[in-house]
């Protein structure tokens, strides 16, 4: 028996030209798909990031609505049931994209508006789960009392949309208001 030093190199040289060029050819495949890996997962993070601070923005807008209805309260202008009441109204109907909507819930968290499920309003939320068994609004609730606010994902059936047999991936930034 003879044990000898077989060099990758030496491996390589004695194959034929097709094998070398399927070696050739198959490691480029590899590593373009590691690439295209590493090129998906930056993107990914982008769009994340990009959702993150639209809907942000979308938020401050209503929450911008809000403010006014609350400082409407505070000079006496509105009582604040009335000041409230408006509010809600105001949140209510406003809308974005295709089937976006904004809901108020409280920190209980129990749903004090929600335009495309009003049997929700009145209800304790925190036991509700997202498709995936997350307590998504327990969660919101939690970012809102340690950071005032934050991002939370979430997997969902958007009642506004008319096919609702699949969850979708969701997102929401949830701000302490007042």
């Amino acid at each position: 028996m003879l044990l000898g030093d077989v060099s990758m190199t030496g491996f390589i040289q004695n194959l034929e030209l097709k094998h070398k060029l399927s070696l050739l050819v198959g490691a480029s495949i590899i590593a373009i798909c590691i690439v295209m890996i590493f090129a998906l997962q930056i993107q990914h993070s982008n769009m994340l990031e990009d959702r993150k601070q639209k809907t942000q923005q979308l938020v401050n807008t209503a929450y911008s609505a809000v403010k006014h209805f609350y400082n409407e309260f505070t000079q006496g202008t509105l009582s604040e049931e009335l000041a409230q009441s408006a509010a809600l109204s105001t949140i209510k109907s406003m809308e974005y994209g295709e089937h976006g909507y904004f809901w108020v819930n409280d920190m209980n968290p129990t749903m004090l508006m929600h335009p495309v499920k009003p049997a929700l309003v009145g209800q304790n939320i925190g036991s509700s789960t997202d498709a995936n068994g997350k307590f998504h609004f327990k969660e919101m609730t939690q970012v809102v009392k340690s950071q005032g606010e934050g991002f939370v994902e979430y997997t969902w059936a958007n009642p506004a949309v008319a096919n609702k047999a699949s969850a979708i991936p969701g997102a929401t930034t949830a701000k302490l208001v007042f």
